[in-house]
């Protein structure tokens, strides 16, 4: 404090305040400094701050990125998208695979419960559940599931998650009440469907996603054609003596697979005619498809003939050709009760 202020009034209540505002006590690295200046006609004083000429070149604020260093971020941003997005692209594909291989996982559960609770008997699993479009209750008609998977517009039944899960027709409903598992993933099936829009005469269209991507196998517990002496109770699958079919092991017998959305129809899955597929497998996981056997363990089957990888259309698709030597097929000649490569009649030794 100078001299000339040691004498004014006042002066020793400001002295903490004047030296905690000069410019040599601000942590000691200060942008300013305050000084005090007498205002002569109110007899008091006032602070006033002025930069200090050698902080503006300590305390220098820069002006920004060049455009190099800005380049230099967005080329290491760059750099990290590319070697992070296909990873998290596969780790959201191999999600979608694990949920798809514990829904089929949970049906074979439920396929193995219905045969233990009904003296070995195997759950009904035919066309005519599939092909209900109006009332299920009606006909009586029941089946694992019910409801056909079609793209014509406003089927119902393509879309009506209580023929899933409704006990009056489909018996996993004992078992299971989120039809949530019935879908795949990777599924992407849709049917459009015409509403009248609310105050107006005109429809608009929305899409609905399908409910079913699983199909049985037809050779098991197929109620329609029991003519053909379809497989009907579990013991029957390994028994070589059974209605003249070849035995095939649980660990190799396909129960319930992920059909391909453009051949999906009724809950049976069609093995392969004498001619050709009747319906196919979908290649949804990497050309692959979620495959459950009788012993209830399930695998990812890669396929590898081009007859059995068809492009998914979102149409339906007929019978499709196929080369009775493909790997493809010798696959699901061994891998199920009825013979492939034969129309629905029993094997002969």
């Amino acid at each position: 404090m100078t001299p000339e202020h040691q004498d004014q009034p006042g002066m020793n209540a400001l002295s903490p305040a004047l030296e905690l505002f000069s410019g040599e006590c601000l942590m000691g690295t200060p942008r300013f400094c305050c000084s005090t200046r007498r205002n002569v006609a109110s007899g008091g004083f006032r602070l006033s701050r002025s930069f200090h000429p050698g902080w503006r070149q300590e305390g220098r604020v820069s002006a920004g990125f060049t455009l190099v260093e800005l380049l230099v971020v967005i080329a290491i941003i760059a750099l990290l998208a590319a070697v992070l997005l296909p990873a998290l692209s596969k780790a959201k594909e191999q999600a979608k695979r694990i949920t798809c291989v514990n829904n089929v996982k949970q049906m074979q559960t439920m396929w193995l419960f219905y045969a233990n609770d009904n003296q070995d008997r195997l759950v009904p699993n035919g066309a005519d559940a599939g092909m209900q479009d109006g009332n299920p209750f009606l006909g009586g008609y029941h089946a694992w599931v019910i409801g056909a998977m079609l793209y014509t517009p406003n089927s119902t039944s393509s879309t009506n998650t209580s023929y899933l899960v409704d006990r009056r027709c489909a018996f996993f409903g004992s078992y299971n009440t989120a039809p949530a598992i019935y879908k795949c993933p990777d599924d992407l099936a849709t049917v459009r469907f015409d509403v009248a829009a609310s105050g107006s005469s005109a429809a608009r269209s929305v899409m609905l996603p399908r409910v079913r991507s699983y199909s049985l196998n037809a050779w098991l517990g197929w109620e329609h054609i029991r003519a053909y002496s379809i497989i009907g109770r579990l013991s029957e699958i390994s028994d070589r003596r059974a209605k003249n079919y070849k035995g095939v092991s649980p660990s190799k017998q396909l129960v319930f697979l992920d059909e391909h959305p453009d051949t999906i129809q009724e809950v049976p899955f069609m093995c392969p005619y004498s001619d050709g597929w009747s319906a196919l497998p979908a290649p949804y996981h990497n050309q692959g498809t979620s495959i459950s056997f009788v012993d209830g363990h399930v695998e990812v089957h890669r396929w590898l003939d081009k007859t059995t990888l068809v492009p998914i259309t979102g149409s339906w698709v007929g019978q499709q050709p196929f080369i009775a030597t493909t790997p493809d097929l010798s696959w699901f000649s061994t891998h199920t009760v009825g013979p492939a490569g034969q129309e629905f009649l029993p094997n002969t030794p």
